[in-house]
C-alpha cells in the first residue's frame, strides 16, 4: 500500500514526461516497459543500442534508462551518440555485476545514475523521481525564458538583459539596431566597448558593460555615442536592476533626433542633404560606382486601399528591413544608403559590390 502511496504521488509529475527504455533481455524489457507505462505519459523501447539511437531520432524523450552490454551497439557507445545529440540528456544507467569495468568512462559522461540487475523498483522510481524534479524545473525555466523573449520581442526598444556578467536574452529590436543576429556578437560587443564607444562630454563612457551599468544602474535618459555598421549611433538608454547581479537594458537610436538637418525623422536614415553632401567627396574617388533606386511596389495602392497610416508603416517597415540588410554586409565605408523622399531610397557603392548589394535586395 505504501508503494502503491508512492507510485500516485510521483506519477502526478512524471505522467508529464517521456522514456525511452533499451534492453536486449526480452523479460526483462516486457516486465520494466509495463511498469514504465504507469509513470510515464509515453514510454518507446529498443532492443540495443543501434535501434535506440534510431528510437531517439525520431522524437525527444526527457528521460533514457538503458543497459550497457547489448549486442549491436552497447549502451556506453549509445549514450556517447546522444549526448552529441543533447549533451544535457538525462540517462539512468541498469547495468549486471560485470559491468563495473564500465563505470568510470560512465562517470565521466555524466552519467551519475546507476541501478544493478535485478533492480529494485523503488530504487529505480526514486531516481526517476530525482531527476523528474530537474527536467521540469529546467522546462519551466525554458518556458519562463521563452515568455520574456515574446514580450521582449512586441517592444520597439532594444533590450538586453545581463545575468552575471552575461548576455541571457535579447529583443528583435536590439539585434536590428546593433545589426548583429546572435547572442554571442551583443556578447563580444558588450566585453569590449572601448573599441566602438566614442568619449565625449556629457555622454557615458566605459570599457565593458559592466563598467556602463556601474554608471548608469537604476538611472534614466543616458546617452552613449557608438560607432556601428551603419557610422556613429547615439543611443538614450535605461539601466534597471532586475535582481543580484541582473539587469535589464533598454535603449533606441536617437541619431536622426539628434542629427535633424540630416536625418530623415520617420525613417532615421540620412536624408538628401547628408547625400548631397557625402555624395561630392565619394565620386571624386576612381573606382567606378553603382547607384540602386529603391522603392516599395504598388506603394500607391497601398495608400489608396489602406490608408496613409498603413502605407507610412509599410514604409518604415521596409526601411528598417533594408537599413538592416545593407549595414550588415558592412559595405558602408564604400557607399552609404539613404532616404530620398518619400518611398524613395538610394544606395551609392562602389561597382564590385553590385553582385552582392542586388542578391540581398533580392531576397528583402
Amino acid at each position: 500500500k505504501g508503494y502503491k502511496m508512492k507510485l500516485k504521488e510521483i506519477t502526478q509529475y512524471t505522467n508529464m514526461l517521456s522514456a525511452l527504455y533499451v534492453e536486449d533481455n526480452k523479460d526483462l524489457r516486457e516486465q520494466t516497459v509495463g511498469f514504465l507505462n504507469k509513470v510515464f505519459n509515453h514510454v518507446s523501447y529498443a532492443v540495443d543500442g543501434a535501434e535506440g539511437i534510431e528510437m531517439y531520432q525520431q522524437r525527444e524523450y526527457d528521460i533514457v534508462i538503458t543497459d550497457i552490454e547489448m549486442p549491436n551497439k552497447n549502451g556506453l557507445e549509445m549514450i556517447e551518440e546522444i549526448r552529441k545529440v543533447n549533451p544535457d540528456q538525462q540517462i539512468i544507467v541498469t547495468s549486471g555485476y560485470d559491468d563495473v569495468k564500465y563505470l568510470m568512462p560512465l562517470i565521466n559522461m555524466g552519467i551519475d545514475r546507476f541501478h544493478i540487475k535485478p533492480f529494485d523498483r523503488k530504487d529505480l522510481l526514486l531516481s526517476i523521481y530525482k531527476i523528474t524534479m530537474a527536467v521540469l524545473f529546467e522546462k519551466k525555466e525554458k518556458l519562463k525564458s521563452k515568455e520574456l523573449g515574446q514580450i521582449m520581442d512586441v517592444v520597439e526598444s532594444g533590450i538586453v538583459v545581463i545575468e552575471d556578467n552575461k548576455v541571457t536574452h535579447v529583443n528583435k529590436a536590439a539585434y536590428k539596431m546593433t545589426y548583429t543576429s546572435t547572442k554571442d556578437e551583443i556578447q563580444t560587443k558588450c566585453d569590449s566597448l572601448e573599441n566602438d564607444l566614442i568619449e565625449i562630454e556629457n555622454y557615458v563612457f566605459g570599457k565593458d558593460i559592466i563598467e556602463i551599468i556601474e554608471k548608469t544602474k537604476d538611472t534614466s535618459f543616458n546617452k552613449i555615442m557608438l560607432r556601428l555598421a551603419s557610422g556613429i549611433s547615439t543611443f538614450l538608454f535605461d539601466c534597471h536592476t532586475l535582481d543580484e547581479n541582473k539587469y535589464v537594458i533598454s535603449f533606441r537610436d536617437i541619431t536622426a533626433i539628434e542629427n535633424k538637418e540630416k536625418y530623415n525623422q520617420f525613417t532615421s536614415l540620412p536624408n538628401e542633404i547628408f547625400l548631397a553632401e557625402s555624395l561630392e567627396e565619394f565620386l571624386k574617388t576612381d573606382d567606378e560606382k553603382v547607384l540602386f533606386l529603391i522603392q516599395v511596389k504598388n506603394y500607391e495602392g497601398i495608400k489608396k486601399w489602406h490608408g496613409i497610416d498603413a502605407s507610412l508603416e509599410a514604409e518604415k517597415k521596409f526601411a528598417d528591413a533594408l537599413k538592416y540588410d545593407f549595414y550588415s554586409l558592412n559595405l558602408d565605408q564604400d557607399g552609404f544608403l539613404a532616404n530620398i523622399g518619400q518611398n524613395r531610397f538610394v544606395i551609392v557603392n562602389k561597382a564590385s559590390h553590385v553582385d552582392t548589394i542586388k542578391d540581398k535586395l533580392n531576397n528583402l
